[in-house]
């Protein structure tokens, strides 16, 4: 593993960890699955992920808040793009939704990678450096990811309580 590489995919996890209160464990391994791996995983259909982001655009209102993007780039750009934001900045769910589709057919995917750079994630967070709510909870976060090949995963409990998420994955800032 490169050193620089890993010295700066391990700084954006301990960011978000401060940025995001609750961040647990199967955030910092979401945020490393989808900078590793892009959001195919998340299109069963282009049709399914059309009525996905209706659904999620119409729930939420307007604002702010939580910022416009979140990078989460490992080896290739990749941003989380907040749908609150980008309705408060005239952003289209049109234009996320193609750029979603876009990125989910081009993104280079790197499970080598994941594998990789969770090893030194589980690494760090077994010799104490706080970066997750609940470190004790690692061996059985990590038994789970091996029994299933590094799956994709939802955010925590902890996270989805406080911040609601409402993104989607692209790779380009959209204005």
């Amino acid at each position: 593993m490169e050193k620089e590489l890993l010295d700066k995919i391990s700084m954006r996890v301990y960011i978000h960890s401060l940025d995001y209160p609750g961040f647990c464990i199967a955030d910092a391994y979401k945020l490393l699955y989808q900078g590793c791996m892009g959001p195919e995983h998340a299109i069963t259909s282009p049709e399914a992920v059309k009525q996905w982001l209706d659904k999620e655009w119409d729930s939420v209102e307007a604002s702010t808040h939580d910022g416009l993007f979140a990078d989460v780039t490992v080896h290739t750009p990749i941003y989380r793009i907040n749908l609150r934001a980008a309705k408060a900045f005239g952003i289209t769910k049109e234009q996320i939704y193609n750029e979603f589709i876009d990125l989910a057919e081009t993104f280079p995917k790197r499970p080598d990678l994941l594998k990789e750079l969770w090893k030194e994630i589980s690494h760090q967070i077994e010799s104490g450096n706080e970066l997750v709510c609940n470190p004790q909870e690692l061996a059985q976060f990590n038994q789970g990811i091996l029994k299933n090949d590094y799956p994709a995963v939802h955010h925590s409990p902890e996270y989805r309580e406080i911040h609601k998420p409402a993104y989607r994955l692209v790779d380009e800032i959209i204005d």
